[in-house]
């Protein structure tokens, strides 16, 4: 289900997976947040710059990204985990059967 995309740089392949690519976007998304807002916005009686409020929605995207990559992973151990269990009640010799 996960899919990676290939790119030959030059002599070396580089692999990079959906979250590793949604990560770099994050990353980019925030330098360009901080390059580029330099407003301030009134918040609770305070200034605050517009891109400091801009950063904290792109980690909470971020941490939520994160969160369903873990929670992807996590049920992918468990049903290699759950094959294996059944691959090896398979390979286990069986007992004679009470009548």
């Amino acid at each position: 289900m996960h899919q990676d995309f290939a790119f030959t740089l030059s002599v070396r392949e580089l692999r990079l997976s959906r979250f590793t690519i949604a990560m770099l976007a994050y990353v980019v998304l925030g330098i360009l947040a901080v390059a580029t807002l330099d407003q301030t916005v009134p918040v609770a009686g305070r200034q605050v710059p517009l891109s400091a409020i801009t950063l904290v929605v792109l980690g909470m995207f971020a941490f939520r990204t994160w969160l369903h990559h873990k929670s992807r992973l996590l049920a992918g151990e468990s049903e290699r985990g759950a094959a294996a269990e059944t691959l090896s009640e398979r390979s286990e010799p069986k007992g004679r059967r009470a009548i």
